[in-house]
């Protein structure tokens, strides 16, 4: 056994990876395991956003459809459940230059929050 030991010494040669190198190497893989994580949940957070601002357009659009229908009423808000999301929305009407016209415009916020709008829409409508 000593035989064998003594001709690995002799040749030189060493295989294998130092402790320094083996703990560079964990660093790298741990740094870049981290920027995966943290771009994948950024990604997740962005598409969840996406898709309230989607819903919040068509709450907008039905609200719109609904104020275009005869004797609907012209300023009015109200509450929506729409794709298990929540949203206030706010319709209001506006006389404008050409009496036939009225200048709808919808606002679809998140319950409680009444600052920044998801969706905003505006339409004419003919009053008759």
């Amino acid at each position: 056994m000593q035989l064998l030991n003594k001709k690995i010494r002799d040749t030189g040669h060493e295989y294998g990876f130092t402790l320094l190198e083996v703990m560079v190497a964990v660093f790298v893989l741990g740094v870049a395991a981290a920027a995966i994580v943290q771009a994948s949940s950024s990604a997740i957070r962005h598409a969840d956003a996406v898709t309230e601002r989607q819903l919040a357009m068509w709450v907008a659009n039905n609200t719109m459809a609904e104020a275009m229908l005869p004797d609907a009423p012209s300023n009015q808000q109200g509450e929506s459940e729409f794709g298990g999301y929540s949203f206030h929305w706010q319709l209001r009407s506006e006389k404008t230059d050409t009496e036939q016209f009225q200048r709808l415009s919808v606002n679809v916020y998140r319950p409680g929050e009444n600052k920044f709008h998801l969706a905003q829409l505006t339409g004419f409508r003919v009053t008759p």
